[in-house]
């Protein structure tokens, strides 16, 4: 289903978003490649048949090695944090035995 911007406040008459035609240069600018992509979008200016799922599938896919690399390293941070944790009680505890025990 096309995206339509009802409210088209600066009369552009838009029929999708710039982020779903193809772009040119800084992709965080949003130009597009064919000026008329906004307008009248086709298959050859637009991700108009691509959904969003295939979209981040061909991503994840195309990046595995970062994807990986960045959930290891999420998990040893977090191993590493329940390790400090547990050192961190235990000093605690044994400070605390230490001056209440006597």
């Amino acid at each position: 289903q096309l995206f339509v911007d009802k409210s088209s406040a600066e009369g552009l008459g838009r029929q999708v978003p710039e982020s779903c035609c193809i772009l040119t240069g800084d992709p965080l600018l949003l130009k597009p490649a064919d000026p008329s992509c906004i307008i009248s979008p086709t298959q050859s200016n637009s991700y108009l048949s691509t959904g969003c799922y295939d979209k981040f599938s061909f991503m994840v896919t195309e990046n595995l090695n970062l994807v990986i690399g960045a959930v290891v390293v999420v998990a040893a941070t977090q191993l590493l944090a329940i390790i400090f944790s547990f050192c961190l009680c235990r000093a605690v505890g044994q400070e605390r035995d230490y001056y209440y025990k006597y």
